[in-house]
């Protein structure tokens, strides 16, 4: 078979796995956004069977003949196509070794937790949640049993699924100086003479309003709305539906406008990734972030360095005060400004500051290497977070739903809350090289947007996965990661804030 045969076959069976995909996508979207809960059953038996089919079509004798068709032409391939063989390989690997009622258990543990989660949380009891995370866990590592390499920690495993090349090793070092940085800045923030008062920004803003000004928050940062959309959920999430349909969510506190506002900065920033990776790519596996943490750099500097600085909140401040049905009219800038960034130690993950955040993902990441070496009770699991909240924050937890119960990714098994803090250090880096060639406060305080986007689309987005994570930071800043740059970059901002 010559080259173009292997590549057509090959174009044909993934164009076939990408329809399997959007109507997973799209049912899962639904799932989370509002559809009619009675029908879960059979939203979950779909969903099962579409997994399946697709898993069954990654590891079957056909598909395996294609890539080996493909791998024989490798030296003549382009760099693009090198790389796909490369990943589908690397995939093949391992999920030949599963089997398929290992992966169906798997598949149905986490659809089933997602159901439970939701429920759990809205009557904050964990104990109707235990059972379900006990069995993803379980059945993910039981997963981990056929794809991990001999001799190596099961956590590293699935770590690596969300990012290639990474290790609790290095992850082990990059949060212990975080938090070698962070505490001591904490510290002095919490004895600073400089005390913020943001009561204002608690008070009612009704539900269209808020809705109104998130999207005018998304827009302003990008998000492309013909080529997405936005619901609510219980836990905000992006989803790539296809290569033309990445769509959003978010949620709304009425008595808390600054969660809807930053939330749909955050998963803007998702969805400006995924709607500007290189066209080039569409319909092929390289068609994705490059890894989970390149994807929340992306969130997280949208949402952060973008959405709560100085001078893109000078030009965004204005426009919300017409949004918000006369709510602000008596808030000030300088008020609106130090409200979005007050440091305060706090309950809740996605409405934690940018210096404490990483302190909230520390609690997961150390929880999770527990749980992935079975060294967790799941009566207590809920007491322990209390504990470790009250021993990294100061912090009470005075209920399951402010706790344990908050976040959603675990109905999914371990292995993804790493990708926050390791996106922020990205992002920061990131920002440090964008700055040597735009004048981003100018711009930002203009609103204009797109200098930034064209260079984020030059430098990163063009790559989709072709790069791994640790040749993709090199490209875009020049150098490998360095946690320095986060650390400065908070170092700087809060002293500014706070008076330090």
């Amino acid at each position: 078979m010559n080259k173009q045969e292997a590549i057509k076959n090959y174009n044909e069976w993934i164009n076939r796995n990408n329809m399997y995909k959007y109507a997973i996508n799209s049912i899962s979207y639904d799932d989370e956004t509002g559809a009619p809960k009675k029908a879960y059953k059979e939203r979950s038996e779909v969903m099962n069977f579409f997994g399946m089919e697709l898993f069954k079509r990654s590891v079957c004798p056909e598909f395996q003949k294609i890539i080996s068709d493909l791998d024989r032409h490798y030296k003549s391939l382009s760099k693009e196509y090198k790389r796909i063989v490369d990943l589908e390989k690397e995939d093949l690997k391992k999920n030949i070794k599963v089997p398929e009622n290992v992966m169906f258990d798997y598949q149905k543990a986490t659809t089933d937790a997602y159901y439970y989660w939701e429920l759990a949380k809205n009557k904050s009891d964990y104990s109707i949640y235990k059972p379900y995370l006990k069995k993803v866990v379980e059945t993910q590592i039981e997963l981990g049993k056929y794809i991990k390499e001999d001799n190596e920690d099961i956590y590293d495993t699935f770590l690596k699924n969300y990012e290639e090349g990474i290790s609790q090793k290095e992850l082990d070092i990059f949060f212990d100086t975080l938090k070698a940085r962070i505490v001591p800045l904490l510290q002095k923030i919490v004895e600073s003479d400089v005390k913020i008062d943001d009561s204002w920004a608690f008070k009612k803003i009704d539900h269209d309003s808020q809705m109104n000004m998130g999207i005018f928050m998304a827009k302003a940062i990008g998000y492309d709305f013909s080529k997405g959309m936005v619901r609510e959920t219980e836990h905000p999430f992006t989803n790539e539906i296809s290569d033309h349909d990445v769509r959003i969510t978010t949620h709304i506190y009425e008595n808390n406008f600054t969660s809807n506002l930053f939330s749909m900065a955050h998963e803007g920033g998702h969805g400006v990734y995924g709607q500007n990776i290189n066209q080039k790519l569409n319909g092929t596996i390289l068609k994705d972030g490059a890894s989970m943490a390149f994807h929340e750099s992306q969130s997280r500097f949208f949402e952060n360095i973008v959405g709560r600085s100085e001078s893109f909140s000078k030009y965004v401040f204005p426009q919300l005060v017409k949004l918000a049905n006369k709510k602000l009219d008596k808030v000030t800038f300088e008020q609106y400004y130090q409200a979005i960034n007050k440091v305060t130690p706090s309950l809740i993950r996605t409405e934690a500051d940018e210096l404490t955040y990483c302190l909230h993902v520390m609690v997961r990441y150390e929880l999770e290497k527990l749980m992935m070496h079975n060294e967790v009770d799941y009566d207590t699991l809920n007491e322990l977070w209390n504990k470790k909240y009250k021993e990294y924050l100061g912090v009470d937890v005075p209920s399951d739903k402010e706790g344990i119960l908050q976040d959603v990714h675990w109905t999914s098994g371990c292995g993804y809350f790493f990708s926050y803090a390791l996106g922020n250090a990205y992002s920061a880096q990131i920002y440090h090289a964008m700055k040597k060639d735009l004048d981003v406060d100018a711009l930002l305080e203009k609103g204009d947007i797109k200098p930034i986007i064209k260079w984020l689309k030059a430098k990163m987005y063009k790559y989709g996965r072709l790069l791994q994570p640790k040749e993709l930071i090199v490209a875009v800043t020049g150098e490998p990661l360095n946690v320095n740059y986060y650390c400065e970059y908070l170092e700087e901002k809060y002293s500014k804030i706070y008076h330090l």
